[in-house]
C-alpha cells in the first residue's frame, strides 16, 4: 500500500514539474487579466458586510486554472497588506477539489510557490 502511494506521489510530482515548467514559461495575457479581476473582485467581496459571499472561478480544461489560482492567492495576500480599502490584511484559504485533483493541485501549487 505504501509503495503505491509513493508511486502515485512521484507520478503527481513529475506531472506537476512538467506542467509548472510549461505554464510558468508563458506570460499569457488572458491569465494576467483574470488574475487581476479575481483579486479585485475578492477584495470587493471582503469589503461587504453580512452573509458570506461566493466567488466562482471557472475555465476550460488546460486554461491554467491552478496556475491562475496560485498567482491570485499570492497577489491577494500581498495586496491585502498594502491596500487600504479592505477590512482584512490576512486571509486563509481552503482548497477543495473532486477525486484526486486535490493531489494534482497540491503538487502543482507546491512547485509554483517554491520557485
Amino acid at each position: 500500500m505504501k509503495d503505491s502511494i509513493k508511486r502515485e506521489q512521484n507520478e503527481f510530482t513529475r506531472y506537476a514539474e512538467r506542467e509548472n515548467l510549461r505554464t510558468k514559461c508563458k506570460e499569457i495575457k488572458y491569465q494576467q487579466k483574470y488574475v487581476r479581476k479575481l483579486v479585485d473582485e475578492t477584495i470587493d467581496l471582503l469589503r461587504l458586510s453580512g452573509h458570506r459571499r461566493t466567488l466562482i472561478f471557472k475555465a476550460p480544461t488546460g486554461a491554467g486554472k491552478t496556475v491562475m489560482a496560485s498567482q491570485m492567492l499570492a497577489d491577494l495576500t500581498e495586496e491585502l497588506q498594502s491596500r487600504g480599502d479592505s477590512p482584512y490584511s490576512q486571509v486563509a484559504f481552503i482548497w477543495i477539489a473532486p477525486n484526486k485533483l486535490h493531489q494534482q493541485s497540491y503538487f502543482k501549487m507546491k512547485n509554483y510557490f517554491t520557485e
